[in-house]
């Protein structure tokens, strides 16, 4: 049984694997379109990596139980275990390579999530500061009016005028 697993595990790996490059080319073409402010572009890529996601989690829900009942077949709660498999597993040196390729791969993906992320947000608050200037709608006075003092709102013209 134990070979047999290892078997399904070798082709585990390497599918997920396969799935977590996927979405690292997912996240650094989200990277580049957000550089060119592509935002069809960026929300079909949003779209894919829910999608990817969502297959990820579930292959990492119905895996567990191979990973973690291994040593202990009649174990039918795996929700106290970490993300680790099996200590015997990690000791055969194909299997670690690969789980450790697999967390390497997970941790780039991590960063550049989050570096896309803060780019987003950061494209987010600009536009919503343009906007509020645009529309002298600032939450406090901000322009100097001609006698010094702060002013919500001045007479503003048309951009077309201007």
């Amino acid at each position: 049984m134990i070979i047999e697993n290892k078997q399904k595990i070798i082709q585990d790996f390497d599918v997920l694997s396969e799935q977590v490059h996927r979405m690292l080319n997912l996240l650094n073409n989200e990277a580049v379109l957000i550089k060119s402010k592509d935002i069809a572009g960026i929300e079909t890529i949003a779209s894919e990596k829910q999608t990817l996601s969502t297959k990820l989690n579930s292959w990492v829900s119905q895996q567990q139980n191979i990973l973690f009942r291994s040593e202990n077949p009649n174990q039918r709660d795996v929700s106290e275990h970490s993300a680790e498999p099996n200590i015997n597993f990690l000791l055969d040196p194909n299997l670690a390579d690969r789980w450790n390729h697999i967390k390497s791969l997970l941790t780039q993906c991590k960063l550049l999530n989050e570096t896309n992320g803060a780019c987003i947000e950061l494209i987010k608050r600009h536009s919503q500061r343009s906007l509020e200037v645009l529309y002298n709608s600032g939450s406090a006075p901000q322009i100097y009016g001609p006698n010094g003092v702060t002013e919500a709102s001045l007479p503003s013209r048309s951009l077309t005028l201007a």
